[in-house]
């Protein structure tokens, strides 16, 4: 979060986390973790990734789910990408 407030250009941003299929599964306490979080903000939060890789309920919260990524990898203002335990920031210019 002190990423994201060190770099917004609005008062509300959209922060998007989203993930791709992985033959095995992977722990999800990161996303689990950083959904609390910004569930916790005013933030407009997103978390997209293909059907049948849902966090539970008690984390997914107040965030909008979204299965298309296409349609919100091009326009959301932060990604998220989660990729095994990593989660990297990418800032875009709409941002």
């Amino acid at each position: 979060m002190i990423t994201i407030e060190e770099y917004k250009k609005t008062p509300r941003p959209k922060v998007v986390m989203t993930w791709a299929p992985h033959p095995r599964p992977l722990p999800q306490a990161v996303p689990n973790s950083f959904a609390e979080w910004m569930n916790a903000t005013d933030y407009d939060f997103v978390i997209t990734h293909p059907e049948g890789y849902e966090l539970a309920p008690e984390f997914v919260g107040n965030a909008k789910v979204e299965y298309d990524q296409m349609k919100l990898l091009k326009e959301p203002t932060l990604y998220m990408p989660k990729t095994g335990l990593l989660m990297q920031a990418i800032i875009t210019d709409r941002y």
